[in-house]
């Protein structure tokens, strides 16, 4: 088996705008002639379609756990689309978004069910319980190729009342949390399949809304906030893959984003969910995606080709 990031890399290389799509299902966005006994595997079946109608643009798929764990015959149905993937699409990596973290045995067991019996090529954790979070998963990977995780500064703005506040050392809770999964990675030795959730840049006024915190400081003049891109880059270095939230339905600025994180394939891959899979619930579903999908890697790459140009 190949490792998550090669399989990014070679996407990317061969068409450098390609990115995460995410796989949520929600039983009341399931378009009304997908048939079924149950909504779990209706869910399936539509998600199997919106792979297929997307997977030109994809650098990999990300199904969210809970999306699929909240219908009747949702995990069967995601162990469904994950087959599918590895069947018809083997060059296409498949991100488990679940954000797990617990003590030692707890979070082998979360590995376990994710890596062996969900088949997922990569996972994100949540390092709040420690070293173990990360340590334990890499344990559980029968592979030894799994992607692993960590979230950093998240895309959801009440997220940042607690990640953007200030320790006593000078560093934001987020920058302390990167240092930390940064060494736990080295000490595992999986540093070279070591991932960073980072928040998409967004508009700077919405650091107002939170006080107290490093947040409320001057952004600047700039009304596009993407420094906590740039300075995650320099804590966790440039060959890190960053999982980026936040473009599309939560505003996020896919131009900015880029500017800040891009360091080669390899290395970022924006995310987006609802606004692929959900493009359009009606007969025309699988070419609504399929539109969307090619809108947003067009978007990337236009960006992408750019930074390449000024950098040579």
């Amino acid at each position: 088996m190949r490792a998550f990031k090669q399989l990014v890399v070679e996407r990317q290389m061969d068409v450098p705008g390609r990115f995460c799509i995410g796989l949520d299902p929600d039983s009341e966005k399931i378009p009304a002639m997908i048939k079924g006994p149950t909504n779990g595997i209706r869910a399936a079946v539509h998600m199997m379609g919106i792979v297929d109608a997307t997977h030109t643009y994809a650098a990999a798929f990300k199904p969210q756990r809970a999306h699929w764990e909240a219908l009747d015959d949702g995990i069967a149905g995601l162990r469904m689309v994950i087959a599918y993937i590895h069947t018809m699409y083997p060059d296409i990596p498949v991100f488990l978004d679940c954000k797990r973290g617990d003590i030692d045995r707890t979070q082998l067991m979360y590995g376990k069910a994710h890596f062996v019996q969900d088949e997922a090529d990569g996972m994100n954790f949540n390092p709040y319980m420690g070293s173990d979070c990360l340590a334990q998963l890499a344990k559980a990977d029968p592979t030894g190729v799994a992607n692993l995780t960590t979230l950093g500064r998240t895309s959801n703005p009440p997220a940042w009342k607690i990640q953007d506040a200030m320790l006593a050392n000078g560093l934001r809770v987020w920058e302390y949390t990167l240092t930390c999964a940064l060494e736990w990675a080295n000490e595992a030795g999986v540093l070279d399949r070591f991932g960073v959730v980072m928040g998409a840049a967004h508009k700077a006024e919405l650091l107002a809304q939170y006080k107290g915190t490093i947040a409320e400081q001057d952004p600047g003049d700039d009304p596009i906030f993407s420094r906590h891109l740039s300075k995650a880059r320099e804590i966790v270095g440039d060959d890190a893959l960053f999982l980026v939230p936040g473009i599309g339905n939560q505003g996020g600025f896919t131009e900015a984003t880029l500017l800040a994180a891009w360091c080669g394939p390899g290395t970022v891959i924006i995310n987006q969910s609802s606004g692929m899979s959900q493009a359009s619930l009606a007969g025309d579903w699988e070419e609504a995606s399929e539109i969307a999908a090619r809108d947003q890697c067009n978007k990337n790459a236009a960006v992408i080709a750019t930074l390449t140009n000024q950098s040579q």
